[in-house]
């Protein structure tokens, strides 16, 4: 997946739009808006599955590695 087509870039871009702030000079760089996304995303779920009688859960395949 390319990355102007992921939810970290387009939420980034979308902030700088709403913001009014260009993305060249800018206030915020990448990594302190990425670092705010993270933040809010464990709230953001918290509200969702607030009043949800089957929650939005996330499963992940990990294959370990001997040494990692």
């Amino acid at each position: 997946m390319a990355m102007s087509n992921s939810f970290i870039a387009r939420t980034i871009a979308n902030f700088r739009r709403w913001a009014d702030e260009p993305a060249l000079n800018a206030k915020y760089t990448d990594a302190v808006l990425v670092e705010m996304i993270e933040q809010a995303y464990a709230e953001i779920i918290n509200e969702v599955n607030r009043n949800k009688t089957e929650p939005v859960v996330a499963k992940f395949d990990i294959t370990h590695t001997e040494g990692t």
